[in-house]
Formats: structure tokens, sequence, C-alpha cells
């Protein structure tokens, strides 16, 4: 196994892939003999360590029944906090141009909306009135229903 771009919070760590006679199936990622991931890769990159810190790596390569095999210890440790890079200092920013007065504005004609025309109710033509006479039997009713009358004159 071994360490590259080591950073004052991170190391990636690499190593050749193992064989069996079975196949192997992941790697066991160990830091400072604590499980910290499985991965099927022969790359890890742990993050979040502390600077100026010595931590122990190792891997345990497993094959599909379940056999390990641990690699060699591996000891790296962090880099120092880096010194950030100084802030750049501002230039002044030059005089503004003097803006020319602002145009006046005028102010929009208001939209007239016309007012909607009422439209009036249709005229009620009144029911016909049956004539004052007298009407007999059931030609009365059916005069009276149909709109038809049928006057008899009485002498």
């Amino acid at each position: 196994m071994q360490a590259e771009l080591i950073t004052d919070t991170s190391v990636r760590l690499s190593w050749n892939a193992s064989t069996d006679n079975v196949k192997v199936t992941n790697y066991e990622f160990y830091s400072n003999n604590i499980l910290k991931s499985t991965t099927t890769s022969t790359t890890y990159q742990i993050y979040g360590l502390s600077p100026k810190t010595t931590y122990s790596f190792y891997i345990i390569a497993r094959d599909a029944a379940g056999n390990g095999s641990k690699s060699n210890v591996l000891t790296v440790s962090t880099k120092e906090t880096a010194t950030p890079i100084p802030s750049v200092t501002p230039i002044p920013s030059a005089t503004p141009i003097p803006t020319a007065a602002p145009i006046p504005t005028t102010t929009p004609t208001p939209t007239i909306t016309p007012i909607p025309t009422i439209t009036p109710h249709p005229t009620v033509t009144p029911t016909p009135t049956i004539p004052s006479q007298k009407v007999i039997g059931y030609y009365g009713a059916w005069a009276a229903y149909s709109g038809f009358a049928v006057i008899l004159r009485l002498h």
C-alpha cells in the first residue's frame, strides 16, 4: 500500500489488487484499527483528518467465501495547516462620471373604459283574453286551451 496526495486534512491511498483461488470481492479499509469503509476499488481517499497527525492504515482483502487477508500497515503523517493566501488589497475605485439630470417622465394618459350598454328587457306580449261571450260545453275548454274561440251568439 502507498500514500499519495497527502494534505493537512486528507490522504489518498492505493494498493495492488489481491488475487485468490476464490475471487476477491471487496476491500475493508481501516484507519487506526477502525473499519472506515468497504470498497471494490484499489484506491481510497480519506478526508476529515487533523493537521500534523500520524495515522496508521491497512486493508483486508475479502474473497467470496469471506476469507480475509490483511495488508501491511502504512503510517502516514498529515501536513501542517496550509498557510492562507494573503488577501489582495482592492484597487481604489475611479471617481464616478457625473450623469446628466434625468429626463422628466410624462404621466401616461389614463385609459377610458366605456360604460356597458344596458340591454332593455324584451316586451312581454299579453296573453290573449277570451271574449266575454259564453262558450258552451267541451268546446269552451278546448278553445280556452288552444287559443281558438268558438263564438256562439244566442238570440
